[in-house]
């Protein structure tokens, strides 16, 4: 039997439709709103090292290749990755990174993970900050349920500021399911 995402790659089944009304740019004032694009690459590069930097596992070595790799998929046509940005004034400001796929043990129901949800530190130092994680937010909520997940599961790893990012996530109506640990192996 086949399982949930395998019928979004099996060429028989209907194709998953990612640029429909779902996330179709939104423009508010001066953001915009918006699914990753190729001329987009370079600059989520960019924004992703500053959050490997600025985060806990900043002793891991950057790849830029693994990045490209993981845009490469969430920007093409494999319908289980998604990268969505906010731009203002032509610069990506925030980006969020989501996988979508079976619970690990579990059958017969997607899950969304968000790997890496990051707004530049400048941004976040300003009246922009929360507008731009609510729509990074909103739109992959939107993106998950038009593709049947369940549940969203937030991997909040840097260990920046994680009371206030706890904060934030539970006046959006999240639910705390208990947080990240770390040991650091010397």
């Amino acid at each position: 039997m086949m399982g949930i995402l395998e019928r979004f790659r099996h060429k028989s089944a209907k194709p998953v439709p990612l640029a429909d009304a779902v996330l179709v740019p939104v423009k508010t004032g001066k953001l915009i709103t918006r699914k990753a694009e190729r001329k987009d690459v370079d600059a989520l590069v960019g924004l992703s090292r500053r959050f490997h930097e600025e985060g806990m596992l900043r002793d891991i070595p950057f790849s830029e290749r693994k990045l490209r790799v993981l845009a490469d998929k969430a920007i093409g046509d494999d319908p289980s990755q998604i990268a969505i940005v906010v731009e203002l004034q032509g610069r990506i400001v925030g980006a969020i990174y989501a996988l979508i796929g079976e619970y690990y043990v579990g059958e017969g129901a997607l899950v969304t993970t968000v790997h890496g949800f990051y707004v530049e530190q400048d941004i976040r130092s300003s009246i922009l900050s929360g507008k731009v994680a609510v729509r990074l937010i909103r739109t992959m909520q939107k993106w998950s349920k038009h593709m049947g997940a369940k549940h969203t599961l937030f991997h909040i790893t840097s260990g920046v500021r994680p009371e206030k990012t706890d904060l934030f996530m539970r006046k959006l109506g999240m639910k705390n399911l208990g947080g990240n640990h770390v040991i650091v192996i010397p």
